[in-house]
Parts: C-alpha cells; sequence; structure tokens
C-alpha cells in the first residue's frame, strides 16, 4: 500500500476515533446532568415533606397543646430579644411523644424525611437538613394568643453535588399560630374532642357506660359525671301487667310502667 494511502488510513481512523469519543463524552455529560437534576428534584421534595410533617403538628390542636404543654417556660418567658428554641411533640399512647428536639445540635432529617441525630454543619449526608424552629413573637388581642412561629431550614451535605437553596421562602419562613381561648377548637382540645378543621366542628363522645350500674341497666350521661343513681334501662327486663294492660315502659327503679293497648 502506497504510503500517502497508510497516512489516509491511520486518519480515518483517528477520525472514527474522535467522533466516538466526543459522542460518548456527551452521552455521559447529559447521563450527569439528568442525574443531578434528578437529586436536586429528591433534595426538594425531602425539604418539603419534613416541612409539611412539622407544620402539620403546628396546626394540630393536640399537637399544639402538647407542645406548649412541653415548652412551658418557653411559652412563660418569652423575650422577643432572645427568640426560644422550641421542641416539638406529638400524642402518642401514653400521651405524649417528643418528635423533633432541635434544642439538640445534632437533631436534624434525613433525605427520606425521617428524624436523625447526626446532623454535622461542615456535612453529613445521612443527616443533611435540619430545622431550627423559634417563638419569634407572641400577642394577647381581644382574649386571643397569637404567636409567631421561625422556621429557619439549613442544609449541609457532605457531597457538593447536592444542592438546596435553604433560605428561600418556601423553606424558611414565619408561622402564625392563631388559637382563641373562645373558639371551637380550643373547646375541643379541653374535652380531648376530635376538632375537624374544614368544617369547624367537633366530634367527642359525651356518654359512657359503666360497670357499676346494676340490674340490667347503664349509665347515660355527661362523660366526666360520675355514676351515681343515674341508671337508665340497658335490656328490657321480664314483665307482664295485670288484665288487658300491657308494658309501656320502665322506671327509674326497673319497675314496668302498664298503660292501655292502643
Amino acid at each position: 500500500m502506497p504510503l500517502n494511502q497508510k497516512g489516509m488510513s491511520i486518519l480515518a481512523v483517528l477520525a472514527v476515533t474522535s467522533i466516538v469519543g466526543i459522542s460518548t463524552l456527551s452521552i455521559l455529560t447529559v447521563s450527569n446532568n439528568k442525574r443531578k437534576i434528578l437529586e436536586q428534584a429528591n433534595v426538594l421534595l425531602s425539604a418539603n415533606l419534613v416541612k409539611q410533617k412539622l407544620v402539620g403538628m403546628i396546626l394540630s390542636p393536640q399537637s399544639w397543646q402538647i407542645t406548649q404543654t412541653n415548652n412551658t417556660q418557653a411559652f412563660t418567658n418569652f423575650s422577643p430579644s432572645v427568640p426560644p428554641t422550641l421542641n416539638i411533640y406529638t400524642p402518642d399512647s401514653s400521651g405524649s411523644m417528643l418528635y423533633y428536639q432541635p434544642t439538640n445540635p445534632g437533631a436534624g432529617f434525613d433525605l427520606k424525611g425521617n428524624t436523625c441525630t447526626q446532623f454535622n454543619i461542615n456535612g453529613n449526608d445521612a443527616c443533611p437538613l435540619r430545622y431550627d424552629i423559634t417563638l419569634k413573637n407572641r400577642v394577647f388581642q381581644n382574649g386571643n394568643w397569637i404567636d409567631t412561629l421561625h422556621f429557619e431550614l439549613s442544609f449541609a451535605p457532605a457531597s457538593p453535588a447536592l444542592k438546596l437553596n435553604a433560605k428561600s421562602p418556601q423553606l424558611t419562613f414565619d408561622l402564625v399560630r392563631n388559637l382563641n381561648d373562645l373558639s371551637v377548637e380550643s373547646a375541643c382540645v379541653s374535652i380531648s374532642g376530635v376538632y375537624n378543621a374544614a368544617e369547624n366542628s367537633c366530634s367527642v363522645k359525651v356518654t359512657k357506660e359503666v360497670a357499676d350500674c346494676v340490674n340490667g341497666t347503664t349509665y347515660r350521661g355527661p362523660a366526666t359525671n360520675a355514676a351515681s343513681s343515674n341508671c337508665d334501662n340497658k335490656a328490657v327486663p321480664a314483665a307482664s301487667c295485670a288484665g288487658n294492660w300491657v308494658v309501656k315502659g320502665f322506671n327509674n327503679s326497673g319497675n314496668p310502667v302498664c298503660g292501655e293497648s292502643l
């Protein structure tokens, strides 16, 4: 083969190799960009999930009452010059459970939205999210406590590829909690009822049955009262009336009330 033809062949091979290399690099670049976009989306979703969990607990009447009770000093001795940090509680079978403790500098959340205790401002991919929650202000106005909470998000991953604007208004914000002492919500909380915010209604079991009502009777009345003698017939005992009269009902002693048949 002539020398000039060999040279042309080598150039052709180099050209093809270069094209393949550039194409491969382009594919890898696109793939990496897609991965980065997906990672950013997942981080934002995680941050919003954490935000929704915490805000939901603050807006829940029962959780908010428990949180206030367990942060009594913060509310009683409140000073706007030194906004106190609030730990967040939620009800459980024992009464209350500490859900999130921002007074602990290591408290935070992982990218699944679960609480963790290894937050490090220098970076930790396993626990990169943290909310500082402080009582920013509180005012008693027209018989109504108005509390303003400040939510400050920090994001500290070890991997520089994970990015998030933690100080955006979407993620760092103020929340006003308005609980009127005369409201349906407050009254519902005070009687351990279930408050429905959408309907501004309260459901609660206002009657109870107690074992010390005897002779087939049961107590029916306010759930806060003792049984005493407030017993009603639970089941109709066997009874009959004289002559053609029939049983119309029973008195408080359980004796039949007779009357003419209709």
